[in-house]
C-alpha cells in the first residue's frame, strides 16, 4: 500500500498563542484536545473523497 499526504497539524505550524495560556504559561496538550479535534474534523470532512 502506498499512501501520500501531509500531517494535519504539525508543531511548526502552530501559532505561539495556541500553546500558552493568558499568562504566557505552557498549557497541557489535553487542554487543546477539543480545539484540535474540531480542526481535524473540519479538515477531514472538507477533504473527504
Amino acid at each position: 500500500m502506498f499512501i501520500t499526504g501531509h500531517t494535519l497539524i504539525g508543531h511548526s505550524q502552530l501559532p505561539k498563542w495556541f500553546c500558552v495560556d493568558e499568562n504566557g504559561e505552557n498549557v497541557s496538550p489535553f487542554a487543546d484536545a477539543p480545539i484540535i479535534r474540531c480542526c481535524l474534523t473540519a479538515d477531514t470532512n472538507r477533504n473527504r473523497s
